[in-house]
């Protein structure tokens, strides 16, 4: 979905797995992760890491910085699901940000409705 040659957020990137395939794939990853050793564990993966809370921190990009936005099984774990998404949205570069470029996983917390 993403190709090459992008420069990629992830944002609750964990030890930094997925991001650790699209960087294999010739891409620009960047992680933010609030657990500071999942973070360590993403970057020994070659991930540039920021540690912070999404919530109570501003993200350290400029705006549209990012070509791809990836927040997968995090969302659901925020209080402000809304305000956060359109905060992403500050640092992507595509003017038509819901067209996939920001990437936002449920699965777990509709696991029931899919099955």
């Amino acid at each position: 979905m993403v190709g090459s040659g992008k420069r990629i957020l992830d944002i609750g990137c964990s030890d930094g797995r997925d991001s650790a395939r699209l960087i294999l794939a010739g891409n620009d990853v960047f992680g933010v992760e609030i657990s500071e050793g999942a973070a360590k564990l993403a970057k020994q993966k070659g991930v540039k890491m920021s540690v912070l809370d999404v919530e109570d921190s501003e993200l350290p990009f400029p705006d549209k910085y990012f070509d791809a936005i990836i927040a997968c099984e995090i969302i659901e774990h925020l209080l402000g699901h809304l305000c956060c998404i359109f905060f992403f949205s500050r640092i992507s570069n595509n003017p038509d940000y819901f067209s996939g470029f920001i990437c936002i996983g449920f699965i777990k917390q509709f696991n029931g409705i899919l099955n």
